[in-house]
């Protein structure tokens, strides 16, 4: 793995993107889950490369409302993805 699960407020590590990379092209269709250092650019990144679920709670907790913190990533997730 390229982080601690678990670990709270972990910062986002781009080997994870070659990681990604290096799965697909192995034709590996499962799920692939991303969860340290998301926020709105990590996790366009994330999706544009394939990763297809994510997992945050430090980012999402900066906000006033967890909906308003959801909806910040979950927008910026859709755009990663077509950029696919």
């Amino acid at each position: 793995t390229a982080g601690r699960e678990g670990w709270k407020g972990q910062k986002f590590n781009p080997i994870v993107i070659n990681k990604v990379g290096e799965l697909l092209s192995r034709n590996y269709r499962g799920v692939i889950q991303i969860q340290s250092g998301l926020n709105e650019q990590t996790i366009s990144l994330a999706a544009g490369v394939g990763a297809t679920k994510f997992v945050s709670g430090d980012y999402i907790m900066r906000f006033n409302s967890l909906e308003d913190g959801i909806l910040r990533l979950r927008t910026a997730a859709e755009e990663g993805f077509g950029g696919a």
